[in-house]
């Protein structure tokens, strides 16, 4: 998420915008949202009904496997420090696309923890939206 926040302005000027989708209560949204300083809209499925329609890993395996673990000492290395487990621990993420009709037009899903697509691979995803 930080590394998309980064780019903030960037994606507007594709005309898309960056949206937060967490599985914890909304009571931890909220928390999260003011915790990490987060302007983007944030929303929560704690029912994961969202993270199975885009097909997201959830499994220890993706959690715990070594490249996963090396993600985590990057973050930690750069200063990213997790405060606590919120939601569904097993639930591994993604990045997609959505245009405004809900039409899914490009998607990452994270195998481990950690696992981000780059900023060069998101930008060339939001040049879909502008026609050639």
């Amino acid at each position: 998420m930080a590394q998309l926040r980064r780019h903030h302005h960037e994606i507007k000027s594709y005309g898309a915008r960056l949206v937060l989708v967490g599985n914890g209560s909304v009571a931890q949204a909220a928390w999260f949202k003011n915790d990490q300083s987060v302007e983007e809209p944030i929303y929560t499925d704690p029912t994961l009904k969202v993270y199975e329609r885009a097909h997201f890993r959830r499994d220890l395996g993706g959690l715990l496997a070594p490249q996963g673990i090396l993600h985590a000492a990057r973050a930690l290395g750069r200063g990213h420090m997790q405060s606590g487990v919120k939601g569904d621990a097993l639930q591994l993420g993604g990045t997609l696309l959505v245009d405004r009709g809900g039409e899914l037009l490009w998607r990452h899903a994270s195998e481990t923890a950690g696992d981000h697509p780059s900023w060069s691979e998101v930008e060339a995803a939001l040049k879909l939206l502008r026609p050639a």
